[in-house]
């Protein structure tokens, strides 16, 4: 997804890697302020090569993100925030980064490598 704010409520957003080839999910919300809120959702990415980015310029809440690979979230302006009661991040590789933190003390991200 590309463009404004994005939000994805009551969802599962997948991407399916074929034959060995790359299913990623690619979530971009870098212009003016824009937030990406997946907190009641799941962004999966199946296969060996498949991979999940988030991009956004605000805040990012995050509900559950798994990848068979990778996971990049990064927030040029805001936090990175833990918007479910679960697991948030689970793949064997995974960075993050957010100009005004990443998860808090009385609510971190529970992640999974």
């Amino acid at each position: 997804a590309y463009g404004g704010s994005i939000a994805a409520t009551n969802s599962t957003v997948s991407a399916l890697g074929v034959d060995g080839g790359e299913g990623s999910v690619y979530f971009y919300a870098t212009t003016g302020g824009e937030t990406i809120n997946t907190a009641s959702s799941i962004v999966l990415a199946t296969g060996p090569s498949s991979n999940v980015y988030f991009y956004a310029d605000g805040d990012i809440t995050l509900g559950q993100v798994s990848s068979e690979s990778y996971v990049s979230i990064t927030s040029y302006n805001g936090a990175i925030q833990d918007g479910n009661t679960g697991l948030n991040v689970s793949a064997p590789d995974m960075q993050f980064s957010g100009r005004y933190g990443v998860g808090t003390i009385e609510n971190p991200l529970e992640i999974q490598g």
